[in-house]
């Protein structure tokens, strides 16, 4: 921007009493200082990335209209009176918002900020601010281009450098805490509803390319007028309207960049980012789901392994909200034995900071302790997304060992034993068990049993067999072949109908 280009959008400022920030803002200041200071420290000190004419520029806007004084003025039309706010005169560590001080005392209690990890900072605007912007870029098409600072980026200057010294810790984008500084402005909310129609639409549009093809029941999602941001869809939506369709259907009140009514109102919202924390687990109860199980309103088995791993989890980082993932699931009366199956636990807007390894041990200390003999955790530690995504995966290569218990009307032979652990790569053929066929897909899988080692009971029909399989195999089906659901079984192979009178899971073959 050219000096009188510069010149016409101070006057411009000046006209719609816009606050000294704001001039700032848009004059291309991002220095910190000028942004937490008042007028009278900017003036004194300078600013290293403003010309010595916007300087001069500046002291005049001061002097003409009196903005550096304490005595009342207009909210000011484009931050919404956001800017404005005077810094506190009890030193650096004071919040420019008194407003903002039982947020960020609540985040302090709520929230463990390890030194080092930080917090990233977000800032939420009313749809409002993004029309104003616009109707100062139609009024000089300069004013929001270039070198100015929107006012995202300067509430962000404005509040880091204080929240860095409340919280003392930096702020570090993609940090986990997560801060969200909102915008509210009651007073001009109505200034965006004209365009709710058209963001709605766009909603619309891309749930529908979401789920292309299902039928969505149910009332719709509305976005309400009094609640909309200035999204980047609102923002899109703004620039693509030329500025005679912009003024036909903006309000006057933004339209004329008129002082708001009241000033906007400053919160905060904090959470954690989400995390996983995981391991191996081994259950060695036959009446313990893997989780929480209800048939018509009652409760099935014991409490659940999630239940059990959470009971200790959640209260040691501080967490009430998590979801339980692992890889593959045992059926209530099985054991989980050998070195165990991976899982995880996404937990949520945790209080306390992901856990090193110290801490990591110590939850799994806990709770071995507390399930001693039912459940057990190794490796507990927070995992990398590659982590997860392993145990998320659906791997058809992946293989599983297991041990069962079996009896058949008469003892197996040696020549029987040793046809049975001749076979190698044994394809079958299961279709879905009756056992799930209410909850799952009538379908025929072809699966692979990888090999079998038998072990005679003595002096009974009873057999231990060993075998390795595919992922996905239903076990106890092979064994007794689900009426004739499952072929071959291991009642076709040796001629005789087998029982399967418990099942262990011994080893998920995968690299965690």
């Amino acid at each position: 921007m050219d000096g009188d280009d510069h010149l016409q959008l101070i006057a411009l400022l000046e006209e719609i009493k816009a606050c000294w920030r704001c001039v700032l803002r848009h004059s291309g200041c991002r220095t910190p200082n000028a942004y937490t200071g008042s007028l009278e420290d900017v003036l004194g000190e300078g600013s290293p990335d403003l010309p010595s004419a916007t300087m001069t520029l500046l002291q005049a806007h001061a002097l003409k209209t009196g903005l550096g004084a304490p005595s009342p003025r207009p909210v000011c039309p484009l931050c919404l009176g956001s800017l404005q706010e005077e810094p506190h005169a009890d030193g650096e560590a004071s919040l420019p918002s008194a407003s903002l001080q039982p947020a960020v005392q609540a985040v302090v209690d709520k929230y463990e900020v390890p030194v080092g990890q930080g917090f990233s900072l977000d800032v939420s605007l009313p749809a409002a601010a993004a029309v104003r912007a616009r109707a100062l870029a139609v009024r000089h098409p300069g004013a929001c281009a270039g070198a100015c600072v929107d006012l995202k980026e300067a509430l962000r200057l404005r509040f880091t450098p204080p929240l860095e010294a409340v919280l003392g810790t930096s702020c570090a984008p993609g940090a986990g805490l997560r801060l969200t500084l909102a915008l509210s402005a009651p007073g001009v909310a109505g200034e965006g509803a004209w365009l709710a129609q058209g963001i709605q639409q766009q909603v619309d549009q891309s749930r529908r390319r979401r789920h292309t093809g299902k039928r969505r029941h149910g009332k719709q999602d509305i976005v309400p007028a009094d609640a909309m941001v200035a999204s980047a869809r609102l923002v899109d939506q703004l620039a693509a309207l030329t500025p005679a369709a912009f003024l036909s259907a903006c309000p006057a009140s933004a339209a004329s960049l008129a002082p708001p009514p009241a000033p906007a109102t400053l919160g905060l919202r904090a959470c954690r980012a989400p995390f996983h924390l995981g391991g191996r687990y081994t259950k060695l109860g036959r009446d313990i789901p893997q989780s929480p199980w209800f048939i018509d309103g009652e409760r099935r088995g014991g409490v659940s392994l999630e239940e059990r791993l959470a009971a200790v989890v959640l209260p040691g980082l501080r967490c009430s909200d998590a979801s339980f993932l692992s890889s593959g699931r045992e059926d209530m009366d099985v054991r989980m034995l050998g070195t165990g199956r991976p899982w995880a636990l996404e937990l949520r807007d945790a209080g306390r900071a992901p856990p090193d390894h110290g801490a990591c041990l110590d939850l799994e200390r806990g709770i071995n302790e507390a399930e001693a003999g039912r459940v057990g955790v190794r490796g507990l530690r927070v995992l990398t997304p590659a982590e997860v995504a392993a145990i998320k995966a659906e791997d058809g290569d992946r293989e599983k060992s297991y041990v069962a218990l079996c009896w058949a009307p008469r003892p197996m032979g040696e020549q029987e034993v040793a046809q049975l652990e001749a076979r190698r790569g044994l394809v079958i053929k299961q279709q879905t068990p009756m056992r799930v066929l209410h909850r799952r897909a009538n379908l025929v899988r072809p699966r692979t049993v990888v090999c079998m080692r038998v072990r005679l009971v003595p002096s009974s029909s009873c057999f231990l067999l060993g075998l390795r399989t595919q992922s996905g195999t239903y076990v106890k089906e092979f064994v007794h072949g689900d009426l004739g659901r499952t072929v071959p079984c291991l009642g076709d192979l040796l001629g005789m109908p087998v029982t399967i009178l418990q099942l262990d899971v011994m080893d998920i073959h995968m690299d965690f």
